[in-house]
């Protein structure tokens, strides 16, 4: 009878111990499950969460432009003049008359002289007087490095216009080549390094240099 309640007792541990284990693990499981779901919930809330776009910086190479995107001109400080050309101009004054006749200096051709005015030509506009080409030849091109003054590099100011006169200096009396408006800088010029001014009857070359 004893070895029997002993065996019971024995049972009835074990049983209760198993009961008691398999809670644990339950127990163990549904904390498993929660942490998981909210590892989950974490990341996936990370993961559609939009991130900023990454801002981008740009750094002008070019210092003569500014802007986000470089792509604003900055006005220049100095606008410079270093040369002036004579590209060409018309071979006769009208139709087949020559610019020059026999008693005019050398041959029958004009001899160039080009100025230049701030505005319009007027009292106090007046720039620069480049040296007489004497005798020029229509089919050739004459580059001037220097003024009567020797003023070169000749500076010119940002957004103010020009008027360029030629004219063939004869004796008496000088015979207009034409005039020309030019502009010496706008914000979306490019800078140019060369203007280019066409009076009808001839056309000049201005070369610049800028500074900022």
């Amino acid at each position: 009878m004893l070895v029997y309640l002993k065996y019971v007792s024995d049972i009835c541990r074990e049983f209760i111990y198993k009961l008691k284990l398999n809670k644990m693990k339950k127990i163990k499981l549904f904390a498993i499950a929660i942490i998981g779901t909210g590892l989950f919930l974490s990341c996936s809330k990370e993961k559609d969460t939009p991130q900023p776009e990454p801002k981008t910086v740009y750094v002008c190479q070019d210092n003569r432009y500014t802007g986000a995107n470089c792509d604003q001109q900055k006005t220049p400080s100095k606008i410079k003049i270093t040369k002036v050309v004579l590209s060409s101009f018309s071979r006769y004054k009208t139709g087949t008359t020559n610019w020059d006749d026999c008693c005019d200096y050398g041959d029958y051709r004009p001899d160039v002289i080009i100025h230049l005015y701030e505005g319009t030509p007027r009292p106090g506009s007046f720039q620069f007087g480049l040296p007489a080409i004497w005798d020029a030849n229509y089919n050739q091109s004459y580059d001037i490095t220097q003024d009567n003054l020797n003023q070169f590099p000749f500076k010119l100011s940002p957004n103010t216009s020009y008027t360029i006169t030629v004219e063939d200096t004869d004796l008496g009396t000088d015979e207009s080549m034409g005039t020309s408006i030019i502009q010496s800088y706008s914000s979306t010029n490019g800078f140019p390094e060369v203007l280019y001014a066409n009076t009808g009857k001839a056309t000049i070359e201005l070369h610049l240099s800028y500074e900022f």
